[in-house]
């Protein structure tokens, strides 16, 4: 009986295509030789799947390895754009607070911090717009930051959360400092000053974050987030290409709009916009002649959709017998 094998080759021979088989044979030799690199078993492997099974199994690895870079790059120009997203809110709100901190300063700190205790540089970049917004002046941003990063990963909190107990505190508000493990009764001096409060807390679990990143959780995050940065950076250089696609397609769904709607005025095909037409009518009843209007041309605009229809395909007009075009509809639609 023969093998798929020799089924497969019979078939390649019968359409002229005989010099497919010394390819099937060179890929073999090419995974018999990987196989026995890596110690697989390559005489078994190549018996058992055989030369045509083992082009297939290269075609499909093939075909993952390039749907995995594809994939890849869509992923990293997603990632670039949440992150210009993020950015983009951040630098209109400094913009609007007078750039206390000028973002690019504000973003080369953020990274800088990063780099020491893994947390994510945009987020970092967040927290000092959000405190930039409670009226924090650079320097206090610089001071109070380190303090909020450690605070929060003592408390296991998010660093925006944190800061926002603490604003909440400087006002009265100072029963949620319990959730930072901090009594309040056992804080000292003026706790209507952030920098006080910030500072004092802070100084309990300074360091926390930075000791942090050297353990394997915070590695695993700082790794995370090095991969993000990496997909950010691949996601800007591919960016324009994947702008122009998708504003070249709004011009076609935009062309393709108005000739489905000029088709559609042809055929005075009404919308439920002229019911609002004519005079108005608090009382409308049964047979209201907008309504009645409204009927009348849906019925007249299908029958004479039904009419043209059957004069096409029913064969009784001027382009029966021959397939119906596009060009056909565009010089009965007038468009």
């Amino acid at each position: 009986m023969p093998t798929i094998t020799d089924i497969l080759v019979t078939q390649l021979k019968i359409v002229g295509v005989e010099q497919v088989q010394t390819g099937l044979t060179d890929t073999s030799k090419q995974f018999t030789a990987f196989a026995a690199a890596t110690n697989v078993g390559s005489d078994a492997l190549t018996n058992l799947l055989g030369p045509a099974a083992l082009a297939v199994t290269a075609f499909k690895l093939l075909e993952t390895g390039i749907r995995s870079v594809v994939g890849f790059f869509n992923d990293s120009v997603d990632a670039f754009a949440q992150s210009e997203d993020a950015i983009a809110r951040v630098a209109i709100r400094m913009r609007n607070l007078g750039n206390v901190f000028p973002l690019a300063d504000l973003i080369a700190f953020s990274d800088k911090m990063e780099a020491l205790t893994g947390i994510d540089g945009e987020l970092i970049t967040t927290l000092g717009a959000t405190a930039a917004g409670f009226g924090e002046t650079r320097a206090q941003i610089e001071k109070n930051i380190p303090a909020i990063l450690d605070i929060a990963a003592a408390t296991k909190k998010g660093p925006i959360e944190v800061l926002n107990i603490l604003q909440r505190a400087t006002k009265g508000r100072t029963q949620g400092l319990f959730g930072l493990d901090v009594n309040p009764a056992l804080l000292k001096g003026d706790l209507t000053d952030i920098n006080n409060l910030i500072q004092q807390i802070g100084k309990s679990v300074e360091g926390t974050a930075e000791a942090f990143r050297f353990t394997l959780p915070g590695s695993i995050k700082a790794a995370d987030n090095a991969l993000t940065n990496m997909e950010e950076a691949v996601g800007r250089l591919l960016s324009p290409f994947k702008f122009a696609f998708l504003e070249g397609l709004i011009l076609e769904l935009t062309g393709i709009t108005a000739n489905l709607n000029a088709i559609a005025d042809f055929f005075h095909i009404p919308t439920a916009a002229r019911l609002g037409e004519g005079k108005a009518n608090p009382l409308a009843v049964k047979g209201d002649p907008e309504q009645t209007e409204y009927q009348r041309q849906t019925a007249e605009n299908t029958k004479k959709l039904d009419t043209f229809i059957s004069q096409v395909i029913g064969g009784t007009g001027e382009v029966a017998g021959r397939s119906f075009t596009w060009r056909d509809a565009k010089a009965a639609w007038g468009v």
